[in-house]
């Protein structure tokens, strides 16, 4: 990841068959890759590697559910070229690092660690993170479809659909409103995901920003409320989490 994040940023030659605001949404996000999910991934993992760290865990799992999201998006959105196959690495990495992790838990005796974890602030946060943006696709989705038309931007990123509508609807909003649930009936699947779910958001709301800011150097329209909002979302996730782990025996 921390060496195609650099090509993408240093080689002009990555992104040349994208549009320019696909390529740089794109180069946003490796900046981000690289100087913030690259460090924390690293630290996860050394944490989990060699103290056994099930806080550190959590937060590995989170950076794993990001790297899955994005990278199915480098993989399948981005045209073909020499950083192909360390894409698809990545991807296949990062999602059997998860399954794998999950499949090799002790799920039983796991809601012990969690007896004085407050979570109804996590729950209500990730269902309603869940609602609001499952609302607002639809509504790009929907209005298009009235008028005959295509969702916003669609145009600018040169692609058939919006992968981030069909990942966003498909698997991560069902997914964290899923995880808000059992959260709120404390489930042991909602007392697992929480902080991955969290994690996902803080990284993925940095990476939006980032993104935004530099197409806005290319000339595009600096979605200033949509930053604010995100703003907030990063805020409140990091907020949420820190304090659920800290609750955690």
């Amino acid at each position: 990841m921390a060496v195609v994040s650099l090509l993408g940023i240093s080689d002009p030659r990555t992104y040349g068959k994208e549009t320019l605001n696909w390529a740089e949404q794109a180069v946003g996000q490796d900046w981000v890759n690289l100087c913030v999910v690259f460090p924390v991934l690293l630290v996860s993992s050394l944490l989990v590697l060699r103290r056994d760290s099930f806080r550190a865990l959590l937060v590995w799992l989170g950076v794993l559910i990001y790297l899955i999201y994005s990278y199915v998006l480098y993989s399948f959105f981005v045209h073909f070229g020499p950083l192909f196959l360390p894409y698809v690495a990545t991807l296949g990495l990062s999602f059997y690092s998860f399954v794998g992790a999950l499949a090799n838990l002790d799920w039983q005796g796991i809601g012990d660690l969690f007896t004085n974890a407050k979570t109804k602030t996590a729950s209500v946060l990730l269902g309603t993170v869940a609602v609001l943006f499952t609302l607002l696709w639809l509504g790009d989705i929907v209005g298009a479809l009235l008028r005959g038309g295509v969702p916003a931007d669609l145009d600018k990123v040169g692609l058939v659909v919006n992968p981030v509508h069909v990942l966003d609807l498909a698997f991560l909003l069902p997914g964290a409103f899923v995880v808000a649930v059992n959260l709120w009936r404390r489930r042991t699947l909602g007392f697992v995901l929480a902080v991955p779910f969290l994690v996902f958001f803080v990284l993925m709301g940095v990476a939006i920003i980032a993104m935004m800011i530099v197409t806005a150097q290319k000339g595009f329209r600096l979605a200033f409320p949509q930053m604010v909002v995100m703003g907030v979302i990063i805020f409140l996730s990091s907020a949420i989490a820190t304090q659920y782990l800290k609750r955690i025996q």
